[in-house]
């Protein structure tokens, strides 16, 4: 019974017995308590590590389930730590540091199928049946999960083990797709067709094909199926059919709790928008039906939700009069499944309900059946009743209405998002699920004037992949366009170019969006990272993403759950991004890589637009995105181009993007190959930030000139991973705690980065799982800043010496050297590059001066303040206050000079302590205006102030200020001004 089909043989230790495996004719093995096997690896090492990390274990089992913990793996050679996956008594299965799938996931003494997904590093997950049950925390390279020269199949160092029957195991060297695992159905005895009717006998319509007869209560009409060729019955209000199906109930239980129906059926256009049940577990009909389409054509029943409110958006579903659907109904109270499935599609993961509960079948099961009337008139042309709940992977053999694939109808499986901005060019790709005559129709205003004809390449899921490359645009421009698809229109979409010049703008970036967020907030597996994508829709330009973005690049569902419908959906609907691909992403060809269209392709073969390094720019700023696929000593000559490129065209900031860090404090150290070949050039070519991902958290530091930030919490976390090494110049996350509460940077956030006039500030977002925003726990970095944009210092006097420090005002994130000059401002004044300002001002510069002074760092990143000094002659305020007003009767257009006496309040009359100048400074006009020749008031005068300076003794007494003023005649004229000098009170 060890002898292998493929590979090395297993090696017994102990004893197992030939027993009968879970269908006729299979056979399987029994072994029990301190009996194993050993199986040889005879894989090479992959995952980056020195043992097997990527890996698939397949299990047909079948548990007794009498033990509190029993060991299907132990990856230790000689069995001294704890197994690696176990099942407990109550049937749930994983361990301690994965977590465990749910209680009752496995059932005693049935056959099931058990994958076993790993990626060390990256992903953990048990599949029973073809159903995910487990998405678990992964394990580290080369840890827990790792398979070295041998492994064991129930083995454990303390005894936890019982006895178990298998019939099949496999190991694969790499990682299975969903897609892969979902075909591979269950292992439990294959589904019994227990019966079938066809209705192809208008004479007798409850002829059965299979099983028995059917029995009609009320009537019931023959008319045409599916075709000409095809039969089918008409069933109404009131009518149903009864089905004596006799299939046993598992022992233990009353009534059948695992069972599948097939219903091929329509409806004419006078029954639409009207209640219709498919089947009722009530033998008596004494109660609501089970299963019903609703007003809304949608289907499903209240207890379980319907299929056009689904939490997941993409299971929405709603009939359509005169088109014919297979329903398949899969039941299975053990587990707690009701799925409805329409054409082999999955429509509705319902809500689970109890053992012998609703939903589980007594002797009869009634089709088309409701106690109060919600049973309107439908065809069906096919019935078929199975003994046990269908996998996935087994409805969708079933395919659609008679038995065939179904024909697809046109609809957008992915709208539009952005990709590439350019100057003058963007691209837009949408997908959608037959192809179609499509075209981009755009232009500045609302006229849509002009239009491209998309490229399109079908990919091995057979949906349509669509490209519109727009050239020829204005830069830093806003256009509107739509996208159409045969008569198909999404409208009201618009975009905007490239930037021209070198202006302020801001950028997202993220990485390892890959999958859910692992039962941290079970409400929306999704989340943060679709409210993280809108988040930075509405707060960025562009955004870039530094990899990983789904859990496997490979396939067509995690392309779409956890990228099409993430981030296109939430970010690149307004947004364009640029990817720097990690290793989830796979490698070329891969099918999230047919999704994009990065300026890769411009390198020409073999590189293409989902494949390869690249660089652009985008307002005076260079991002160069590294390929994780793609690495390789050539490569980094490239990138070193790349890097001198940006620097000959005077790159006002350059930014690098590379998926695996050279500096990790959590999980690794980090990669060896990019300390020694990538951070040698980011410090000679003065890089300003390196981004990475990989390690699921947050960590940031500073390093010879170089910020290198890790943002990895777009998902998932790495909540089990240790912390290893504490570099000295990482300083954020890792060993050290954002905030209160937070291990490390063990946060879901991204890092957004605003690119001023005078530098660049990064601030990191952080989210709650539920995607509410953690006001609070940020980390900021970047250029250098004064503390204030505006700066106040002590008044200045003519003729003496002034000096002032500004090297406190100002400061550096990183704590490097700034350097502080003069960048306009009067001339008597001067900074030293220390922030000392000095100088001495004469009688010219009496009055407000206004300065500004640059204070800049090592990387060109800067930030200006503007400084105000009051010079003046040594006076004191006199008054704060002088109200004037003119008004002169005599009617003339020409320009006068007025000299006009002044009262100073509350100081006239004031001997003078003298001797002194008296300086009249900040004239400011009030209410002014034109007296017209009919005396009305219209317009504003011309208005010139000149302010006379006078000298007065000592004992003089402080009399009437004169001020001239050159304006219009008649005018009407009010003002306000300050008067400097010294006085004593009489």
């Amino acid at each position: 019974m060890t002898r292998a089909t493929i590979g090395p043989d297993l090696v017994l230790t102990g004893s197992h017995t030939s027993v009968s495996g879970h269908s006729s004719g299979d056979f399987a093995a029994s072994i029990g308590l301190g009996s194993y096997y050993t199986c040889n690896n005879e894989f090479t090492p992959n995952g980056g590590g020195s043992h097997v990390n990527n890996y698939t274990l397949v299990y047909d089992i079948k548990c007794s389930l009498t033990s509190g913990y029993s060991s299907l793996l132990q990856t230790n050679q000689t069995n001294s730590n704890d197994g690696e996956i176990f099942t407990k008594s109550n049937g749930a299965i994983g361990v301690g540091d994965t977590g465990y799938a749910p209680e009752g996931t496995i059932e005693a003494d049935t056959w099931t199928r058990i994958v076993v997904r790993v990626e060390n590093g990256e992903l953990f997950e048990i599949w029973k049946n073809g159903t995910k049950v487990l998405d678990g925390n992964p394990q580290s390279v080369d840890g827990r999960f790792g398979i070295e020269e041998v492994f064991h199949l129930f083995r454990d160092n303390d005894g936890e083990e019982e006895t178990i029957e298998i019939s099949k195991f496999v190991f694969y060297d790499g990682v299975l797709t969903e897609e892969e695992i979902a075909a591979l159905g269950g292992a439990r005895e294959a589904a019994t067709l227990v019966g079938q009717w066809d209705f192809e006998n208008p004479d007798n319509l409850t002829l059965a094909t299979i099983g028995k007869d059917l029995t009609r209560i009320g009537s019931d009409s023959a008319v045409e199926g599916i075709d000409s060729e095809d039969g089918a019955a008409r069933i109404g209000v009131g009518s149903y059919y009864s089905i004596d199906h006799g299939i046993t109930p598992a022992d233990g239980e009353t009534n059948v709790n695992q069972w599948s129906l097939v219903v091929d059926f329509t409806f004419s256009e006078s029954d639409n928008n009207t209640w219709k049940a498919f089947f009722q577990t009530n033998p008596s009909n004494f109660n609501d039906g089970d299963c019903f389409i609703n007003e809304e054509n949608a289907i499903g029943v209240s207890a379980t939700g319907y299929s056009n409110n689904s939490d997941n958006d993409s299971l929405e579903f709603a009939c359509e009069p005169g088109e014919w659907y297979r329903l398949v109904a899969v039941i299975d109270n053990n587990s707690g499944r009701y799925d409805l499935y329409i054409n082999g599609e999955l429509v509705l993961d319902g809500v689970a309900q109890e053992i012998d509960g609703r939903f589980s079948l007594e002797e009869t099961l009634l089709l088309f059946a409701d106690e109060n009337g919600e049973d309107n008139s439908i065809d069906v042309s096919l019935v078929q009743l199975y003994d046990a709940a269908l996998t996935s992977g087994e409805v969708a053999d079933l395919q659609g209405p008679g038995g065939v694939e179904p024909p697809k109808t046109l609809e957008f499986l992915t709208d539009p998002y952005l990709q590439n901005v350019k100057k003058d060019g963007i691209t837009i790709m949408w997908e959608t699920s037959i192809e179609a005559d499509s075209s981009v129709e755009y232009s500045m205003d609302e006229s849509l004037d002009y239009s491209v004809v998309p490229t399109f390449e079908t990919n091995t899921q057979e949906t349509v992949i669509y490209k519109a490359v727009l050239t020829g645009l204005s830069p830093d421009t806003k256009y509107n366009f739509r996208v159409t698809a045969d008569d198909l229109v999404i409208s009201d979409l618009s975009f905007k170019t490239a930037p021209e010049e070198k202006i302020a703008f801001s950028f997202g970036v993220w990485a390892d969006s890959q999958g859910t967020n692992h039962a941290t907030f079970p409400d929306d597996l999704y989340e943060p990272t679709k409210t993280m994508m809108a988040h930075m829709a509405g707060n960025v330009d562009i955004g870039v993403s530094v990899g990983d973005l789904a859990e496997d690049g490979n396939s067509y569902t995690d392309t779409h759950l956890y990228y099409l419908d993430r981030v296109a959906k939430y970010l690149g609907k307004t947004r364009p991004w640029f990817n720097a691909w990690g290793n989830h992403d796979k490698d070329q060809g891969a099918m999230i890589r047919q999704f994009a269209d990065m300026p890769s392709k411009d390198r020409g073969e073999p590189y293409d637009p989902g494949y390869g390094s690249f660089m652009f720019e985008y307002a005076g700023c260079y991002f160069i995105c590294i390929d994780n696929a793609c690495l390789s000593v050539g490569e980094l000559d490239v990138i070193e181009s790349m890097l001198m490129e940006a620097r000959e065209n005077s790159a006002k900031h350059i930014f690098v993007f590379i998926h695996k860090a050279p500096y990790y404090e959590r999980w690794y150290e980090g990669e060896e190959s990019v300390r020694f070949y990538l951070v040698p050039l980011l410090e000679e070519y003065k890089v300003d930030i390196l981004f990475s991902g990989h390690t699921h958290a947050y960590q940031r530091g500073y390093l010879n000139g170089v910020y290198y930030c890790v943002t990895g919490g777009g998902s998932w976390l790495d909540t089990s991973e240790p912390l290893t090494t504490d570099w000295e110049h990482m300083t954020v996350g890792g060993y050290h705690d954002l905030a209160d509460g937070i291990d490390g940077g063990l946060v879901n956030e991204y890092v957004r980065v605003d690119v001023t006039d005078n530098g660049y500030t990064a601030h990191m977002v952080a989210f709650e799982p539920s995607g509410e925003e953690m006001l609070g726990v940020t980390d900021d970095f970047g250029s250098p800043n004064f503390e204030a944009d505006g700066i106040n210092f002590p008044e200045a006097i003519v003729n003496e010496a002034y000096e002032q420090d500004l090297s406190e005002m100002a400061s550096d994130p990183d704590n490097r050297d700034l350097v502080f000059s003069m960048n306009e401002g009067p001339e008597w004044l001067f900074v030293d590059k220390d922030g000392i300002l000095f100088g001495t001002p004469s009688s010219e510069d009496i009055g407000l001066n206004t300065f500004k002074i640059r204070v800049e760092n090592d990387r060109n990143g800067y930030d200006i303040a503007e400084v105000q000094i009051r010079v003046s002659g040594g006076l004191d305020l006199v008054t704060d206050l002088v109200n004037v007003e003119i008004s002169n009767t005599e009617y003339n257009r020409r320009q006068k000079t007025y000299s006009v006496t002044a009262e100073l309040e509350n100081v006239s009359n004031t001997t003078v302590s003298g001797p002194l100048n008296l300086v009249i400074t900040d004239l400011s006009p009030g209410d002014a205006q034109v007296e017209e020749s009919d005396g009305s008031l219209d317009g504003s005068p011309y208005i010139e102030f000149l302010g006379e300076d006078q000298t007065f003794s000592p004992g003089e007494i402080l009399g009437p200020v004169t001020i001239k003023i050159t304006t219009s005649s008649r005018v009407k004229l009010q003002f306000n001004t300050e008067v400097y000098g010294k006085a004593d009170p009489r």
